[in-house]
């Protein structure tokens, strides 16, 4: 005979089961199960010991048991489930993704996966969290700039989606990178250096004297020579040469372009022709180009000649300044050539011209001087053009010790930044980063230092200037090149 139980409900544990109890009473079709179990397949259903089939004669909710027919009157009801048992494998696509909970996997879980598992289609990634991979290739629509600082610094690689030119970071100085172009080869993206950083450099009749920046006191030392001694020439610089561009030899103008190395003593070597042979005229230079301005060939000259540093050749013209001009004074900009004051006819000239690098034409006036100049020396700083020097009236006399110093930004008119230590005129002058230096002279100056001497001034105080050397010879000279060793 079947089992009666005596109560309508009960709950007992045994062992790694839990059983929940009941007695039918014909009407209650439930049962509340103490624990929640993984689905109806964990609860085995028993009517006075007869098994009922899970999910036809009842069915689960979370705990609750519902039974398709009530339990007759008095049938005993006995469900059983296991708890913390052991359990088999699940069958395939058993395990929704409900039940992986976030969380619930972590490192120690996963100890290893091989690379079969990373085949296929993988999805797009939030890279921003991602650390120790640098900037990888950076992609701009425009081409990188001196202040463009690469976290991955020297070698970073930066890619111009507009014109398809690739740049290398080959110095990662911040705020003074230099981007060496791949692309195309050309091009390439440095800061402007508007002076020296090792040595300037003088050379006229005498030769090529070095002049050293690192000390304050120190006479020059012989470099080389010209291809052809000659003085009242003009000077420009690359980065690892110096041009001497045309001038006077004693009885005639030449139109030779000498082109001497700042690396290693040696002699120059002729590279090439101005377009006109003429002296008193002044160089500017940019990064790729030299340029020869103005001068004397019998009357006044108004040419602007270029010379490319890359490849010897002769100069081309490329522009006029406003008015024939010579014995300006030559200076540079990251992005302009300037030649201020000049010898116009009697009584001189205040005028400061300017002409583009970036495009070849004529100059305009970009301001005046405050005084008349012509003859001194000039010099540069990446926002400021110096005249020192030089004579203010139309003959031999009226030298002065003024400094000019003008701004390249805006156009206007030169202000005083000091005075030289004696008065220097028809002389070349040169700049350091910090200092500017003027040296010798052309003969036949009255009142001037004597013409091997070189003064130098600060350019950020004009009251600081000092006598620091002298040039190997009092023989005229007639340019000034900087040493732009970087």
């Amino acid at each position: 005979m079947a089992y009666i139980g005596k109560v309508n409900k009960t709950t007992s544990a045994l062992g790694t089961q839990t059983m929940d109890t009941m007695t039918g009473d014909g009407s209650t079709t439930t049962l509340d199960l103490t624990t929640t179990p993984g689905n109806v397949n964990d609860v085995s259903v028993y009517y006075d010991g007869v098994m009922q089939t899970p999910g036809t004669e009842y069915t689960l909710s979370s705990n609750t048991i519902t039974f398709t027919t009530a339990p007759p009157l008095n049938v005993y009801v006995c469900a059983l489930q296991n708890v913390n048992g052991e359990i088999g494998t699940p069958l395939d696509d058993s395990v929704t993704s409900a039940k992986l909970t976030d969380g619930i996997f972590t490192n120690s879980h996963i100890s290893s996966m091989s690379s079969s598992k990373l085949t296929g289609a993988l999805p797009a990634l939030d890279g921003s969290a991602l650390t120790g991979i640098g900037d990888g290739f950076m992609l701009n629509a425009s081409d990188p700039a001196t202040d463009t600082n690469p976290a991955d610094g020297l070698g970073a690689v930066w890619i111009n989606t507009t014109s398809g030119e690739m740049f290398i970071c080959t110095d990662a100085t911040t705020d003074a990178n230099v981007w060496t172009n791949v692309g195309a080869g050309s091009g390439d993206v440095q800061p402007f250096l508007a002076a020296g950083t090792l040595n300037g450099y003088f050379a006229g009749s005498f030769g090529i004297d070095k002049v050293s920046f690192a000390s304050s006191t120190a006479n020059a030392s012989d470099h080389g020579d010209l291809t052809t001694a000659r003085n009242r020439a003009a000077g420009a610089s690359s980065t690892t040469h110096g041009y001497t561009m045309s001038g006077h030899n004693g009885s005639a103008n030449v139109n030779i372009i000498d082109r001497f190395a700042f690396g290693n003593s040696a002699n120059a070597t002729d590279v090439g022709d101005v377009t006109v042979s003429r002296r008193n005229q002044q160089g500017a230079g940019s990064y790729t180009h030299g340029y020869c301005v103005g001068g004397r060939n019998g009357g006044l000259n108004t040419t602007i000649d270029k010379v490319t540093y890359s490849t010897n050749g002769n100069a081309t013209d490329v522009g006029d300044l406003t008015n024939a001009t010579e014995h300006g004074i030559g200076s540079s900009s990251e992005t302009h050539g300037y030649l201020a004051g000049g010898h116009t006819g009697a009584p001189g000239s205040t005028t400061v011209r300017k002409f583009s690098f970036v495009s070849d034409g004529n100059s305009t006036n970009a301001g005046s001087l405050a005084q008349i100049a012509w003859g001194g020396g000039g010099h540069n700083t990446t926002t400021h053009g110096f005249y020192s020097g030089g004579q203010t009236q139309s003959g031999v006399s009226g030298s002065t010790t003024y400094i000019h110093k003008y701004a390249y930004a805006s156009d206007g008119t030169s202000t005083q930044h000091g005075d030289l230590v004696a008065v220097q005129s028809a002389a070349a002058g040169n700049s350091s980063t910090t200092y500017g230096y003027i040296g010798g002279q052309s003969s036949g100056y009255s009142g001037t230092v004597a013409g091997n001497h070189i003064q130098r001034f600060s350019f950020s105080n004009g009251s600081t200037k000092n006598d620091v050397g002298d040039l190997t010879t009092s023989t005229n000279t007639g340019m000034a090149v900087n040493g732009l060793n970087r």
